[in-house]
């Protein structure tokens, strides 16, 4: 139940692994047969904890569930990502998404609860702790001892009793869990599952509930309030403090959760507050445990003036601290980490008052004749305690004393009016700093507060939303989800969608909802409505947010020449500019001899690589300038980058011109092995708008037509993976491949530049006296300089007027990247890059030889005649020739084997009307059937046939 595995590994310990829960793995037979029969089964992983590693004695590994039937995470809340016990343990036998057990979920729906005990068996002897055999014994139900073999799971029937699910060492769900089942049955417990709700409502009392006093007699509770000690290691501490009577809060903010806090520095606050206490405000402490949650990150110590924003949180966190003596703070029981005294709103009563109305309150208890829970009693139990704690514990005490004095409905209350004076706290203070916080009255009309949701959304200068191809997104700057087939660079930027959450958590940060109190005429702080985040989601056109077309890296070309040079959002573009280097200004009016200049300056990049021939030397400096440009031209051609041998450096000059732009090596991608694979993940690149991308280490001919729309396509419609909602987005990378005597087939030829590399030794490797080396090391120092450069060509050739090169010719489907790169690298006296294109479709495509090869021969045999595909089949058979230049046509056909005219005829109509090697195949219509036949053109083939 709990998301950490189960005890404590000993002090000064390794992080624990999977071989930490040596009973993961089930025993299926002594699982009851109750749970079995209910259809709420999942698998589960272990995974590390964040921020856990280095603590001996925090527990590292969380129970993950995952999705019975896809291995994918799994939610205890979403019946969709369940399975039947079967499916459980068919996922488990074939290792499905890592998982090393199964897990029952709770719902509201059945009758069970789940009681945990934490850190209660000797994994050696199975020696129990008195505690936990007592409740073992209370209960009287199923009983299985945990994966870590440290703790127990018991399992009965009944409810779970109000007042609070952990406490210390014991934890009670009975839904929205799952239990990680080992079926490990103590062998003192029944092996079924028994309504025990007397046994439940004891143990609880006993063991969970709030306020419970100590029993007396019988075996001692778990411990559940530690003491603070300096002398105490860290990893004691946070055993502690995690195992505190609001432990459970504590551990949220220890794993870096935010989802209770507007934004994640005022959980960084909260966790600090917490650690300022429990360390007796040691600020060097507070530093430590703080970089060992998951909380810490690289904000943590950046500069606010003199001080680092980590200090600065510190340094509030201890002033609030030692301003109460330490003892205004109530060990974060108000639900956000903060000193009671100092956070709260000033009292509106004088102490005299307030002992007034809690005396009053008191008699007018004993006689019946007053709720406890009235405002006025707030208002003088909220003063007292405030301004006289010692006063306020003797008076609630004479309270407690009252028969059916309702203390935890008063206590509820006092909560609730705490947690609103922060709400209004926090308002104030983000009206007083500037920030735009606009108010929504939650209401029944949804389409409204979706207007003013996405209006207070588009005005927040600090929200960083937008929208791309009918989604929501956000930018993340960790690299983004992991993709199968793809290898992305580290701390790479990736348009992703935002989460709900995420969502919700920026509604409530630009927004204040409220509505009117029930028990007053007072408007009430509320959080943003599920109705109205949701509909917000599925609005799929909003005229406010901001679109998102992608996020660049270094200054580039626009689509009207200018160059975009201003960091932040550029709303004519669409273009996020995230500067990763400081660059200089592009000349505003650069000359051709400037441009020249510039050409030079980027070929030194590519110097120490063997082209052979300029027009290569050309095509790898266009690689620069294309993504240089992108968004100035709607489509680009892939870049094949070949070579004879391994080692010859094709993999190096792709990053080079990577490093380049984004500062960084492209994405690796691997040849896909089938279409489906390569549309979901030429789709999911759209969305995230992966600026460069390489297919590396090509093997076996390129070629698809979904690769073929990528590179001539503008956008690409698709649904989204894990959704039902059909997206369209951009498609906008800068393609390459690298292979050994790279060959490509279908129509990628005409879509593709080659980069031809030669050598000059038998191990290309072995090369030494290179003129930069290391050679991306270069690359990166002089970025600023080689990037400025590319743009000073382009900005020179569009002051130019953009001139057309005499003999440049332009490419099918790429006329604006023929007009602007080539254009401008011949403007700059380079070569043309596209000049080795004829040569590379001629010798890099297997598919076109063989036609050319099945059309000669089909000349020489038949010359001009008519003939039906059976007729065909039949005159190959007494051709071998023939039949073996038609085989290659079509790899299913045998030699040893009669051709199949239904077969070959769609063979035929693939390549109909296609002109290879001076030659033509045609198809006549008759009644009949299709008469095909070879007629030639005024064209002859470099072989020489015809």
């Amino acid at each position: 139940m709990s998301a950490s595995a189960d005890g404590d590994s000993a002090a000064g310990a390794a992080p624990p692994t999977v071989d930490a829960l040596p009973f993961a793995k089930p025993v299926l037979a002594e699982i009851p047969a109750e749970l079995r029969r209910t259809a709420q089964w999942v698998l589960w992983a272990a995974e590390e904890k964040p921020g856990a590693a280095k603590l001996a004695k925090v527990p590292k590994l969380a129970k993950v569930p995952k999705q019975a039937r896809s291995g994918r995470n799994a939610s205890s809340t979403n019946p969709k990502t369940w399975g039947t016990f079967e499916e459980a343990v068919q996922g488990l036998e074939s290792g499905r998404g890592h998982a090393i057990g199964v897990g029952f979920v709770l719902t509201e729906g059945d009758p069970f609860v789940g009681v945990d005990l934490d850190a209660c068996r000797d994994p050696d002897t199975g020696t129990l702790e008195p505690w936990a055999a007592e409740i073992v014994a209370t209960l009287q139900s199923y009983s299985e001892v945990s994966p870590s073999a440290r703790g127990l799971r018991l399992i009965a029937r009944g409810k779970l009793p109000a007042g609070g699910c952990k406490r210390g060492r014991v934890e009670m769900y009975d839904r929205k869990r799952f239990l990680t089942i080992t079926g490990r049955r103590l062998s003192e417990s029944p092996s079924n599952i028994d309504e025990r709700p007397e046994a439940l409502r004891e143990i609880h009392e006993r063991h969970v509930r709030r306020d419970v006093r100590k029993p007396s007699g019988g075996a001692s509770t778990p411990p559940s309030s530690p003491r603070r000690s300096p002398s105490e290691s860290d990893a004691t501490l946070v055993e502690k403090m995690l195992s505190a009577q609001n432990g459970a809060k504590i551990e949220q903010l220890w794993t870096g959760d935010s989802t209770c806090y507007p934004s994640p520095s005022e959980r960084d606050a909260a966790l600090c507050a917490h650690l300022a206490w429990w360390t007796n405000g040691d600020p060097d402490r507070v530093d430590r445990l703080f970089r060992l949650s998951g909380c810490y990150r690289e904000k943590w110590d950046e500069r606010r003036g003199d001080q680092t924003y980590g200090q600065r949180t510190i340094q509030r966190s201890i002033e609030r601290f030692e301003a109460t003596g330490g003892e205004g703070y109530t060990g974060g029981r108000n639900g956000n980490g903060t000193s009671a005294r100092t956070d709260r709103v000033a009292p509106k009563l004088s102490l005299e008052q307030a002992r007034v109305r809690l005396a009053d309150l008191v008699e007018r208890t004993r006689n019946d004749i007053g709720a406890p829970c009235e405002a006025a009693t707030l208002d003088a139990l909220s003063s007292l305690r405030d301004g006289a704690a010692d006063e306020y514990a003797r008076l609630r005490a004479e309270l407690r004393t009252i028969r059916d004095f309702r203390s935890r409905d008063l206590d509820r209350a006092l909560k609730d009016r705490d947690r609103e004076a922060s709400r209004q706290q926090r308002r104030r203070a983000r009206r007083s700093s500037g920030s735009a916080v606009a108010q929504i009255h939650v209401t029944t009309d949804i389409a409204e507060m979706v207007g003013q949701l996405e209006r207070a959304l588009a005005n927040h200068e600090e929200v960083e939303l937008f929208q791309r191809g009918g989604l929501l997104v956000r930018v993340s700057r960790d690299g983004g989800p992991e993709l199968k087939g793809l290898a992305r660079p580290r701390r790479c930027p990736v348009i992703g969608v935002a989460p709900r959450a995420h969502i919700r958590e920026l509604a409530s940060r630009v927004a204040d909802f409220v509505k009117m109190s029930k028990s007053s005429d007072d408007e009430i702080l509320v959080l943003p409505p599920d109705s109205v985040v949701d509909a917000l989601i599925d609005r799929g056109g909003w005229r406010l947010i901001r679109r998102l077309e992608g996020v660049v890296e270094a200054p580039c070309l626009l689509s009207d020449g200018s160059v975009l040079e201003a960091a932040g959002y550029d709303p004519q573009s669409g273009l996020l500019l995230e500067p990763t280097d400081r660059f200089d200004p592009v000349p505003e009016r650069p000359s051709e001899a400037d441009a020249r200049a510039a050409r030079e300056a980027i070929e030194e990049a590519f110097a120490d690589f063997l082209f052979v021939s300029p027009s290569d030397r050309a095509a790898a400096v266009s690689i620069v300038l294309t993504a240089l440009a992108r968004s100035a031209v709607a489509t680009s051609p892939l870049f094949g980058v070949s070579a004879p041998k391994a080692g010859s450096g094709k993999t190096l000059l792709v990053d080079v011109a990577a490093t380049i732009v984004t500062g960084r090596p492209a994405a690796r991608m691997v040849q896909a092995s089938n279409r489906e694979e390569e549309r979901k993940l030429l789709l999911a690149l759209a969305l995230e708008d992966a600026s460069f991308v390489l297919i590396d280490n090509v093997e076996r001919p390129l070629g698809s037509d979904v690769l073929a729309m990528a590179l001539t396509g503008t956008e690409i419609r698709d649904r989204v993976l894990g959704a039902s909602k059909t997206v369209v987005a951009k498609l906008s990378a800068t393609w390459t491949c690298s292979g050994n005597n790279l060959t490509v087939r279908g129509d990628l030829g005409r879509r593709t530049i080659p980069i031809q590399l030669g050598i000059d030794r038998e191990l290309p490797e072995e090369r030494e006296g290179f003129q930069h080396d290391p050679l991306l090391a270069w690359v990166r120092a002089e970025r600023p300089r080689l990037v400025r450069a590319g743009l000073t060509i382009l900005r020179a050739f569009v002051v130019a007027g953009r001139p057309a090169p005499a003999g440049l010719r332009r490419i099918g489907g790429f006329e604006e990247w023929t007009a602007l790169i080539g254009g401008a690298l011949v403007f700059a006296g380079g070569a043309d890059p596209t000049g080795g294109r004829d040569e590379f479709r001629e010798s890099s495509d297997p598919e076109r030889e063989s036609l050319a090869i099945a059309l000669a021969e089909w000349d020489r045999s038949l010359g001009r005649r008519r003939i039906l595909v059976r007729d065909l089949s039949a005159h190959a058979d007494d051709d071998e020739e023939l039949k073996i230049a038609l085989i290659a046509l079509d790899p299913r056909l045998k030699i040893d084997a009669p051709i199949d005219p239904s077969r070959f005829g769609y063979t035929l109509r693939k390549y109909y009307s296609r002109i290879e090697g001076g030659r033509k195949l045609m198809r006549e219509p008759t009644k009949s059937g299709a008469l095909w036949f070879v007629e030639r053109t005024v064209e002859l083939g470099p072989r020489g046939m015809g």
